[in-house]
């Protein structure tokens, strides 16, 4: 038999169908139905048959047992298999969160903050509530913003508010959303690059009382720092040397002392421009070791009480646009290595102690719009390569010690605004050379040893403004072309050896004249009424002539017309 016909086979309901004598049948199936069997036939006297279907019954059941184990023991389990339970409906899962990185590992927030602002300020600060450090660390304890702190900037939270607390904050003039509610690029004065980090802080004039701290080191994306025009106080901090992005310094016209450029601004690589002029650098010199500052294009350091020699690595800053160390006490010569800054456009080293001749390299800056080196004791001549310079507005040499003729080549300098040679010791004839100079406004011959006639061409500038010819030995006359420039506020002719009359002007001539100076020479005849009518009509406040004593050289009313009278000794 195949196991599939035994299947079948088995798959059947067998039932033996045992017939008794009165004609019935009974269904037996199993061993019960046989014990029925036996009593049934025993209570009907049927002995006689009891065993042969007694006999036929167990033979039906042992065939029955067999089969089942058959099966159980030989075949396979049925082919189709069985059904299989329902698979459970899914509920619908929320998302799991994006885990955030847990910085606590069970701190308090308190105690992280004070764990990371101790790697900035020490503990013994930061828990000084008196200190801007311990004030800033309340703060940020008791922040109204509450940042995450495992993912907020909080070092540069406490950096700038460190800063506020350092400088009375209180005490700003415009301190708006400083320590509130918000970010730090929503705070006054500081602007953010991305959103998050600050990248430029400006707060000129804000009355900005005490030192930059150290903790402004936090604010390591600052490009800008403009303060100027406070009273910040003590040193430059350490801490700015983390700065490295940094591109402007400006803290000028502060209180600001110690080393100007300590090693905490060198390492500065970035650093385009510093900016320190007007503070307390007294008794300190530039550092030698100035040429690592190569990406510099401005170093204003002026008023500052300075001292020492200009160091010759000066000449590494080739990418300097503008020097600015006037008004402290350098000494010595002028560096011939400031020639090698060729992009060079504002040159100012006037009032110091700077001896010798001017430097010929300097002659070859012609990008300079602005040369000035007066009050120094300069020795020598004006270069005749000052031609060179032709891109110059303002040009001062003044208060030196300046020999010889002034060169002819200063016709070149047609663009000048500004120009001054007073004070020196220069001699010969002013060059008659500025018809061209149509911007020319201020310019100052006086206190030299110039002979020879005016220069005419000087009255021919319309923009001329102040002109100062007094204290030389100019002769001759007062050209009547003196009264042409319309906006001329002081003509001062005074000593020197002009002589005949001062030339009458027509009306709406010298209408800005105020200071009108020409004693101490050899005019003579009367005050034209013309000039006078300028005390009334006009701005004219002094006018001074050798109107005085029992002989007076010149006619003038006093004090109607001429405000003071000088006697010819």
């Amino acid at each position: 038999m195949t196991i599939s016909k035994a299947r079948r086979a088995l798959s059947c309901c067998i039932l033996l169908w045992i017939f008794h004598g009165d004609g019935g049948v009974m269904p037996v199936s199993d061993a019960a139905d046989l014990q029925r069997l036996r009593v049934l036939k025993h209570s009907k006297g049927e002995e006689d048959t009891i065993f042969k279907d007694i006999w036929e019954a167990e033979a039906f059941l042992a065939e029955r047992e067999a089969e089942r184990l058959l099966q159980g023991d030989i075949f396979d389990p049925p082919s189709f298999p069985p059904t299989p339970p329902p698979t459970p409906r899914p509920n619908p899962a929320t998302p799991a969160p994006t885990p955030v990185p847990d910085c606590l590992n069970g701190r308090t927030r308190e105690q992280y903050l004070f764990d990371q602002l101790s790697l900035i300020t020490s503990p013994d600060d930061l828990l000084n509530p008196s200190t801007p450090e311990g004030q800033a660390f309340a703060f940020m304890n008791n922040d109204p913003l509450q940042p995450d702190v495992c993912t907020y900037p909080i070092d540069q939270r406490y950096g700038l508010a460190t800063l506020y607390f350092s400088t009375d904050g209180n005490g700003w003039t415009n301190n708006q959303n400083w320590l509130g509610a918000t970010t730090e690029c929503n705070w006054f004065g500081i602007v953010c690059n991305d959103g998050v980090l600050a990248s430029n802080i400006t707060m000129r004039a804000n009355n900005m009382v005490g030192p930059l701290p150290d903790e402004i080191s936090t604010v390591y994306a600052m490009t800008q720092m403009l303060l100027s025009e406070n009273s910040l106080t003590s040193t430059i901090p350490v801490g700015i040397s983390n700065m490295t992005q940094l591109c402007v310094l400006d803290l000028e016209m502060n209180l600001v002392s110690g080393n100007p450029i300590p090693g905490q601004i060198l390492v500065l690589t970035n650093l385009k421009q510093l900016l320190l002029s007007d503070n307390l650098f007294e008794q300190q010199q530039l550092p030698n070791d100035i040429g690592l500052m190569s990406s510099l294009t401005a170093l204003w350091l002026a008023s500052n009480g300075m001292i020492g020699p200009i160091p010759t690595t000066i000449g590494q800053l080739t990418g300097l646009q503008s020097l600015f160390l006037s008004r402290n006490e350098f000494t010595g010569t002028i560096p011939t290595e400031i020639g090698f800054l060729t992009d060079l456009t504002n040159l100012q080293m006037f009032q110091n102690v700077f001896v010798n001749e001017v430097p010929e390299q300097l002659y070859g800056l012609d990008k300079l719009s602005v040369l000035r080196l007066n009050r120094n004791f300069l020795q020598g001549t004006v270069s005749p390569n000052i031609g060179n310079l032709d891109s110059l507005v303002d040009l001062r040499f003044d208060e030196n010690i300046l020999e010889g003729n002034l060169p002819f080549s200063l016709s070149q300098l047609s663009s000048l605004q500004e120009l001054s040679f007073a004070s020196n010791r220069i001699e010969g004839t002013i060059p008659n050379v500025f018809g061209t100079f149509n911007a020319l406004e201020i310019a100052d011959f006086s206190s030299n040893a110039f002979n020879g006639p005016l220069p005419s061409s000087l009255f021919d500038i319309n923009a001329i403004r102040l002109l100062y010819l007094n204290g030389n030995e100019l002769a001759g006359g007062l050209p009547a072309t003196y009264a042409n420039p319309p906006v001329l506020e002081d003509l001062f002719l005074n000593n020197n050896r002009l002589s005949g009359p001062v030339p009458p002007i027509a009306s709406g001539q010298l209408t800005a004249l105020n200071e009108f100076t020409v004693q101490g020479n050899s005019f003579t005849g009367s005050m034209p009424s013309s000039v006078c009518s300028l005390r009334t009509t006009g701005f004219l406040d002094n006018l001074f002539a050798d109107c005085g004593g029992p002989n007076p050289q010149i006619l003038c009313d006093f004090p109607s017309c001429c405000t003071r009278c000088f006697q010819d000794a």
